[in-house]
């Protein structure tokens, strides 16, 4: 059994077009868009997504956006800044954590003892593979590593690109510097932390290579 179905059409709307006054009008009134946008590149940069010509662009390097606290680029270390003290302990979870296995840590051992002290011999990081992904600051329990925002790395030389400690180094003044706000929400605790790990360390031990010279290192309690 079929069914016929009857649609009913409108009525055609005639459209009458106005004929130019001259051919390449309209390409003409096309260009006008173009050369008034141009013109107002030179002008003042946007101020809100209401405006539809102006400067978009930053004139990079002459300028340069600020950047978010939470902006990561490549991992750095930190270390106190009136005691020299390095905020690590050499505990190794930032080593087992990394996902390309970057990280390589030497811990160090008491020359007197050859006892482990709460301190990195070596901390290396090949900048050439690490992927920025910031699960070595996320896991540190000691607030020593954190995320730089330092981007300009390009460079033909492949091996500088493996960062040694004296590389990864930096002052807390520095990262507080690039994210206020969140240093201020862990430096309490971060320096409680240091003040138990400088109690087992002696010596020279801990202490940032650059700082060797310029602060008084910890008194060695003697043993009971």
């Amino acid at each position: 059994m079929t069914v016929k179905i009857e649609i009913q059409r409108g009525s055609a709307v005639p459209l009458s077009r106005r004929h130019p006054k001259f051919l390449g009008q309209g390409m003409l009134k096309g260009m006008e868009v173009v050369l008034d946008h141009w013109f107002k590149s030179f002008g003042p940069k946007l101020e809100n997504f209401s405006q539809t010509a102006g400067i978009f662009t930053t004139e990079y390097p002459e300028e340069r956006l600020k950047l978010a606290e939470a902006y990561r680029n490549l991992p750095i270390l930190l270390y106190d800044d009136e005691t020299g003290q390095e905020l690590c302990t050499s505990c190794l979870q930032c080593e087992k954590i990394c996902p390309p296995q970057v990280i390589h840590i030497t811990q160090t051992k008491d020359p007197s003892t050859g006892k482990l002290v709460l301190a990195a011999a070596e901390f290396i990081i090949e900048y050439d593979a690490c992927m920025g992904c910031g699960l070595c600051a996320e896991v540190c329990p000691f607030d020593s590593i954190k995320m730089d925002h330092h981007y300009e790395l390009s460079t033909a030389d492949h091996a500088s690109l493996t960062m040694h400690k004296a590389d990864l180094l930096r002052p807390v003044s520095y990262y507080q510097s690039l994210a206020p706000t969140f240093w201020e929400q862990t430096k309490e605790n971060a320096y409680k932390k240091l003040q138990n790990t400088v109690k087992r360390r002696s010596g020279l031990l801990g202490i940032a290579p650059s700082m060797v010279g310029k602060v008084q290192p910890p008194e060695t309690k003697p043993a009971e």
